[in-house]
């Protein structure tokens, strides 16, 4: 039984923003039109090293309410980040618990 499925794995961050979205949309468009129906699984698009807010908004831009039961894969490596390089164990586990 498949819940979910994955379009892509950390996709790379050269990427443009738009031509990553299209292919999502192509992808999710490919994923119903093969049997997958939104009632029964969910796509998954990874939003690897980018601004998860200005991906949503180019998405949702792009697309508006065209497709169903998609989520966003998220992505957190403390060790690419600069913001997070000298921190210590218990400040990086209190930007976590902030949801920074």
């Amino acid at each position: 039984c498949v819940t979910g499925v994955a379009v892509c794995n950390e996709p790379s961050n050269e990427v443009p923003l738009t031509r990553l979205c299209q292919y999502y949309d192509e992808a999710v468009t490919c994923v119903r039109r093969l049997g997958m129906p939104a009632s029964r699984v969910a796509v998954v698009l990874p939003v690897f090293q980018r601004p998860e807010d200005k991906f949503a908004r180019k998405w949702y831009s792009m697309t508006g309410d065209k497709h169903q039961n998609i989520c966003f894969d998220i992505h957190c490596y403390h060790c690419f980040e600069n913001e997070f390089n000298g921190k210590s164990l218990a400040q990086q586990m209190r930007a976590v618990e902030d949801n920074e």
